[in-house]
């Protein structure tokens, strides 16, 4: 395999719901998607394996909280097509969680915290 390249996209929402990854006509699995929250792979749930095929679409259920607003995700892809390059289209749904005032108070002094502590 090649050497992987690393990207970022940022996510506004308060829950990651699902990921939808289209692996366009061409790919013949000669690429690879890897899709990271901080140091958790989250796509696909195989840790160390790539997401790859050809002319599919591959969804991903998660239900998961973030914490942080507009929240992270770091993309690795690599390629051993020689010939052409490939591209992977990503779609995160997310939703808003209704808070209290009280909560959402309280979820921004911890985000401060941890902003303060390197977190």
């Amino acid at each position: 395999m090649s050497s992987p390249v690393k990207g970022e996209v940022e996510i506004d929402g308060d829950m990651l719901e699902r990921v939808y990854v289209l692996i366009p006509p061409g790919h013949y699995a000669l690429a690879g998607l890897q899709i990271y929250y901080g140091e958790l792979q989250i796509m696909p749930a195989n840790i160390g394996e790539w997401l790859r095929g050809d002319n599919v679409v591959v969804n991903c259920t998660l239900d998961l909280e973030l914490h942080d607003h507009p929240t992270k995700f770091v993309l690795k892809g690599y390629n051993e097509d020689e010939r052409y390059d490939h591209t992977f289209y990503c779609y995160f749904v997310t939703r808003e969680v209704k808070r209290t005032a009280y909560s959402k108070a309280l979820r921004d002094v911890v985000q401060q915290i941890r902003r303060l502590i390197g977190l």
